[in-house]
């Protein structure tokens, strides 16, 4: 990580005690990014990815049979500050907090 960068974390609100995700539910959280010093930014974003895997097996000894499968929720790319097409950056500070 850059010596510029004090703080860089992702984190998520948790809606059950089980701390699991199903199908439809709403995700939500913040993403914290704190600089030692100003610095530029030509852009600033994250990528999320959700995936479910699950396998199991029935039967046993040559009647075994797998099975597997796969599901994506979700893929996305949330920028908190857009890539520019002029030259110009955002700059921040020392001591700030992007949220």
């Amino acid at each position: 990580m850059s010596r510029s960068i004090k703080k860089l974390s992702l984190q998520y609100n948790q809606i059950n005690e089980s701390n699991t995700f199903s199908s439809g539910d709403i995700v939500e959280g913040r993403v914290v990014l704190e600089v030692t010093k100003e610095i530029k930014v030509n852009s600033f974003f994250v990528k999320l990815t959700g995936d479910a895997h699950v396998s199991w097996s029935e039967g046993s000894g040559d009647d075994e049979t797998t099975y597997s499968d796969h599901e994506r929720y979700f893929k996305l790319k949330q920028y908190f500050i857009q890539e520019r097409t002029c030259e110009r950056n955002t700059t921040l500070l020392y001591g700030e907090t992007c949220k």
